[in-house]
């Protein structure tokens, strides 16, 4: 572009968007936003059972997303009236004129979604990390009750020296959620009030060069979410497979990168017992075991298939015993 050139609007698109209340938290919701604090799974559910143990919170392990119909979302929140803490956003929540909680996909019987349960406790009582993890069940239900977000957006396109040049503003016009729930992002980015046929002074002209950057790896929430997906592992059992992993020395740092000894464990187990390695054996046997406690297969029934399995499993891994141990 030559000095002194301007750049003409030729589109502005705006939009409103409304921005739903996150569900109400299961055990894989509640794994993932503790890691954005900073807290391994392991930990945090750890301190999630502690404030169960305490009175402070329900189970923490549920697959559960819909809150019990006995559950009275605004006695719920009157509970919090008067606390230095949530007492003001408690007494926001209750004026709205409907209050209506968010729903998931998943509902079961055994545990209800992980939420506060009115009982309160003073900081006092709490390490610093045990209540910022208190503090994120509440803003969590707090959330689900409250109203929906709106946000602006606006589209801007303008041409210059024969080229096309957007840009895509956004901005916060309700709160909504946002107000008591600071974990979801709320940032704006502000885009200049402009009109179609305007003309933009160009004060600057930069060209990057950029190549594609590699994915980037699976945080321990990540491959939680990914064990749920897959069917491995329970809400029981997800987090303590990844704290095994790395009492046993397969995995290292945070993000989680495999070690060389767990990929000489699974370069050879893929070569001489590729059964082993698939998730779907592991899936199989979740599933298995779900159907025996909903009466849908028999413990025998079970039993001898996981046999059958890993007796070939095991006579795969004998028959390789050498060359294994060359990998390892």
């Amino acid at each position: 572009c030559p000095p002194g050139c301007a750049a003409t609007v030729t589109s502005v698109r705006r939009r409103i968007r409304e921005d739903s209340p996150p569900t109400p938290f299961k055990t894989t919701a509640f794994i993932s936003a503790a890691s954005s604090l900073g807290y391994s799974a392991q930990r945090a559910m750890s301190m999630a059972e502690d404030l169960y143990t305490a009175g402070y919170i329900t189970y923490p392990r549920t697959d559960n997303t819909v809150y019990p119909d006995d559950l009275e979302e605004d006695a719920l929140l009157d509970a919090f009236v008067g606390s230095p803490e949530f007492g003001e956003d408690a007494e926001t929540l209750l004026e709205q004129d409907e209050l209506v909680a968010t729903e998931g996909d998943e509902e079961t019987t055994d545990h209800p979604p992980i939420h506060p349960t009115g009982e309160l406790p003073s900081r006092s009582e709490l390490s610093d990390a045990e209540w910022e993890i208190y503090e994120l069940v509440v803003r969590r239900f707090f959330a689900t009750v409250a109203e929906a977000a709106t946000w602006e957006h606006l589209r801007v396109v303008a041409e210059a020296a024969g080229r096309s040049l957007k840009a895509n503003g956004k901005r916060l016009v309700e709160p909504g959620y946002h107000a008591v729930y600071p974990y979801s992002s709320a940032s704006e980015n502000h885009v200049p009030d402009v009109e179609e046929g305007e003309e933009l002074a160009i004060t600057e002209v930069r060209l990057e060069d950029k190549e594609t950057q590699p994915p980037r790896r699976y945080g321990q929430s990540r491959l939680i979410e990914t064990m749920e997906g897959l069917g491995v592992g329970t809400k029981s059992t997800r987090h303590n497979t990844i704290e095994k992993l790395y009492d046993r020395g397969y995995i290292e740092d945070d993000p989680p990168r495999p070690t060389a000894l767990a990929m000489a464990v699974v370069e050879a187990a893929e070569e001489f017992a590729d059964l082993v390695t698939s998730e779907e054996m592991t899936a199989q046997l979740e599933r298995d075991m779900t159907a025996i406690a909903e009466g849908e297969a028999t413990l025998d029934e079970v039993t001898d298939e996981s046999r059958e399995m890993l007796e070939q499993v095991f006579e795969e891994l004998e028959d390789s015993r050498e060359e294994i141990g060359g990998y390892l």
